[in-house]
């Protein structure tokens, strides 16, 4: 289990930063909001998550990012991307507590960039 666990945790790692350095340019993506006078959909979409996740409603933050985000807007992307880099630095029991797992977080993970067309073999 534990190796399993690794396994998922590095698969979630590498994968990020690939899709990072092949979209951005970047190997390390963080979503950051620049006005907070004038918050976009994505920084209010960002705000909640980042809301739920300090509740420990890990679910509800994946459920939230899922079911709003815009497949059109790179910025989406790049908060989905940074959301599960979060994620993937919470410990394997603390995600257990809250009914989740790194391999239903890679899947989730993998499920979104197919929504953006990344080609499969970033995966």
């Amino acid at each position: 289990m534990i190796f399993q666990e690794d396994f998922f945790m590095r698969q979630i790692e590498q994968t990020a930063r690939v899709v990072g350095q092949f979209i951005f340019g970047k190997e390390s993506l963080t979503y950051e909001i620049f006005d907070e006078e004038n918050l976009s959909q994505t920084d209010v979409l960002s705000l909640n998550i980042e809301n739920l996740i300090k509740a420990g409603k890990i679910s509800d933050a994946q459920e939230m990012l899922t079911n709003n985000l815009d497949y059109n807007n790179i910025d989406d992307l790049v908060l989905a991307l940074n959301f599960y880099q979060t994620l993937n630095k919470i410990s394997d029991k603390t995600l257990e507590k809250y009914g989740t797992n790194r391999e239903e977080l890679y899947d989730s993970m993998k499920s979104i960039l197919r929504r953006y067309n990344v080609a499969e073999e970033l995966l």
